[in-house]
């Protein structure tokens, strides 16, 4: 199956854009960009019923090539004035890509006033559009490394409806290596300064 895409922006509307283009094939070679801007994401939300808000404008860029069975892909995402739960923060960003079974990121979610979680590692997976073999390579090398900065320990507590969290912040270095079939932990993490907890319910009441 191959086909060729050449569209112009097919979703437009306050600066909203998603625009796909280029050539997919299961027997040649892949050439596939996707690009989507500023897509309000509250509305979405709202027509998913999920139950809590999600909100914020996200972009992304994507670019596929390679083959349907051993594909290339490298992208980036980001999240601006994001909402989930209770949880607000300024942006969410992350830059990815994939070749030869291993997807690999480096993220940086900035909370707003102060602080910071960095991530970045890769993973063992399997991609293939053209076999069956299992998706997640569990005895192939991993890592994942996950670094937060006063971070506010609110982050936590923003992401239920039952939990709300004031004060604290999270200084914590974690990096996780081995395979997914025996995984090694290293690192540490500390809470400072004054953390006080309750039920959310109780404080609306």
């Amino acid at each position: 199956t191959d086909f060729t895409l050449a569209s112009q922006p097919t979703l437009t509307g306050e600066s909203q854009r998603l625009s796909v283009d280029g050539s997919f094939s299961l027997t040649g070679q892949e050439n596939l960009h996707l690009k989507i801007e500023s897509i309000d994401l509250e509305p979405l939300a709202n027509l998913m019923d999920l139950g809590y808000p999600i909100a914020g404008r996200f972009s992304a860029t994507t670019e596929i090539t390679g083959t349907a069975s051993n594909p290339v892909m490298s992208g980036s995402m980001l999240l601006r004035n994001g909402e989930m739960q209770q949880f607000k923060f300024d942006s969410l960003s992350i830059q990815f890509g994939y070749a030869h079974d291993s997807l690999g990121w480096k993220g940086m979610l900035d909370p707003g006033l102060t602080g910071e979680l960095l991530t970045d590692g890769y993973f063992p997976v399997h991609l293939s559009l053209t076999d069956s073999a299992d998706l997640i390579l569990p005895n192939s090398p991993m890592q994942l490394k996950l670094t937060a900065r006063q971070l506010p320990f609110a982050v936590v507590g923003g992401m239920t409806n039952d939990l709300q969290i004031t004060g604290g912040v999270i200084d914590a270095d974690i990096t996780a290596g081995g395979t997914w079939n025996h995984p090694d932990m290293a690192g540490y993490q500390a809470v400072r300064q004054p953390l006080r907890m309750g039920s959310a319910h109780s404080a609306a009441g």
